[in-house]
């Protein structure tokens, strides 16, 4: 790989808004291989909507979650603590969450850095946020791995210039968005994730 294709950065970006204001939520980013297609209904108009963010197989495998992040919508969810619970999902304009998710499973990337914003549906920093976990996990239909847990806290210095942010370094080949890739990340209450996945381009 070249300098120069080594300076291109492909870039994943989206929000997560957890509107519940008592249980943090782990929300799904990377689905593995698992189908995670679904439909609503709509009584009051007749119409059907396909989505994607269908638990059922990543549950019956036994990966957590309580919701798979989808294109810009609003999923109501089922809290821990039993109430029901609002999550808000944006990306930017013009890219598609499903479509990245689909292609990153058969044209895997190496992922060079994540960066975390965390603030409260007013915008102010809440480094509080980062009093969570990441959970990943390489999945197969043949054998089960364990999840492992990633500290955010780690991550934050409190003597930091920006106290609402966090940024995960990744070396080349270190780290690797696939087909087999499962990721969630927990989202704290009342909490606003914004997050920036940056890729190393790929190789010639």
């Amino acid at each position: 790989m070249n300098k120069l294709s080594q300076s291109i950065i492909d870039r994943l970006q989206f929000s997560i808004q957890n509107g519940n204001t008592t249980d943090n939520l782990a929300v799904v980013v990377a689905t593995a291989n698992f189908d995670t297609d679904g439909f609503t209904y709509d009584e009051s108009s007749g119409s059907v909507t396909k989505h994607h963010h269908n638990l059922s197989q990543l549950a019956a495998a036994g990966y957590a979650g309580d919701v798979i992040l989808d294109d810009p919508c609003t999923v109501s969810v089922t809290s821990p603590s039993g109430k029901t619970a609002n999550v808000t999902f944006g990306s930017a304009t013009g890219k598609f969450i499903s479509q990245c998710r689909e292609h990153l499973k058969v044209n895997p990337r190496y992922i060079k850095r994540i960066t975390i914003a965390a603030s409260d549906s007013a915008g102010n920093a809440q480094p509080d946020a980062f009093n969570a976990s990441m959970f990943v996990a390489s999945v197969n239909p043949f054998q089960k791995e364990a999840a492992r847990e990633i500290d955010l806290s780690q991550y934050f210095m409190p003597s930091q210039y920006q106290d609402g942010k966090i940024i995960l370094d990744y070396d080349y080949g270190n780290f690797q968005w696939n087909d087999m890739l499962y990721w969630a990340i927990e989202v704290r209450r009342a909490t606003v994730l914004k997050v920036t996945v940056d890729f190393y381009a790929d190789e010639d």
